[in-house]
């Protein structure tokens, strides 16, 4: 039932993105990056309907003329078959629940314990814990290690947590 996606790298991208976009910014590329995944087939929908800055993807991505629209949707329909109903139904209560009661305290006022990534693997113990910034200085190192050790104490007691800040200037 389920179907391997190609995805491509940063390099891949990097060099798409050029052949449409000669001059695009850091802001461009971390754009597509963010809604195409690295998928050949999202990152086309983007970029062959003339989206080819920031501003362009996102304005496609949530206009009511794009593809990704109706794209989970069919995902999770080809997933789990004719039972989908039962599925939307059960990932609906998960995300209410999950979410629930995931506040902390941080210096006397009350934020929410998310996170930009959790990686979890498939084998081993070691979980990745990431925060995505455009801007180093935009990071407040205190508040993202106290969402990691509520996450420590709550989901991810069974691993060993490491951390990484994630920048423009990775890409």
């Amino acid at each position: 039932m389920s179907q391997m996606t190609l995805v491509v790298g940063t390099e891949v991208i990097k060099r798409i993105l050029s052949d449409f976009n000669p001059i695009y910014t850091n802001d461009d590329l971390l754009a597509l990056c963010t809604i195409t995944g690295g998928v050949p087939k999202y990152m086309s929908w983007i970029l062959d309907n003339g989206c080819t800055t920031q501003a362009q993807m996102y304005k496609y991505f949530f206009s009511e003329n794009s593809h990704f629209l109706e794209e989970g949707r069919t995902l999770l329909v080809s997933e789990s078959g004719k039972n989908y109903g039962t599925y939307f139904s059960i990932l609906q209560e998960n995300i209410k629940s999950w979410w629930r009661n995931k506040a902390i305290s941080y210096k006397g006022n009350t934020i929410d314990a998310e996170v930009d990534i959790i990686a979890l693997p498939m084998e081993g113990t070691t979980a990745l814990v990431a925060e995505v910034k455009r801007e180093k200085e935009q990071y407040r190192h205190d508040l993202f290690m106290l969402k990691v050790a509520y996450l420590q104490q709550t989901e991810l007691k069974e691993y060993k947590v490491k951390t990484k800040l994630y920048t423009l200037e990775d890409m």
